[in-house]
């Protein structure tokens, strides 16, 4: 990795809020800028019809397990309050649906109930 790098994304789904001047980067929503360099980037003009989405969570205690569904072990950490990006869902026991953490998506290790969650 070279000197001028601050932190390597995985494969996902990233929003694009801007480009720099020379073209060469583009800015996420996070704030972070990735390569525009096509070798590397996929970019796409429309999300997928599979895509991720963001939930709103207004317990401070939300469990987050890592599999989904209540017979996995909790990970010991909780949501908080806040929006989280979801980028898979799946049926599991216990609740309806769970959906995968984006921040868990490389170990697919962090599931939360969406039952108690609203999508916004």
């Amino acid at each position: 990795m070279g000197d001028n790098v601050y932190q390597v994304v995985f494969d996902g789904v990233y929003t694009v809020v801007g480009v720099s001047a020379d073209g060469l980067w583009y800015k996420l929503k996070s704030g972070l800028f990735l390569t525009s360099d096509k070798r590397y980037v996929q970019f796409m003009e429309k999300l997928p019809e599979a895509s991720s989405y963001m939930v709103k969570v207004e317990i401070p205690d939300l469990n987050i397990r890592k599999g989904p569904g209540t017979g996995y072990v909790r990970t010991g950490r909780f949501t908080g309050v806040g929006a989280f990006t979801i980028v898979d869902e799946v049926q599991g026991a216990g609740d309806s649906k769970w959906g995968l953490l984006k921040s868990y998506q490389k170990k697919r290790d962090g599931w939360i109930s969406l039952d108690y969650v609203t999508r916004i």
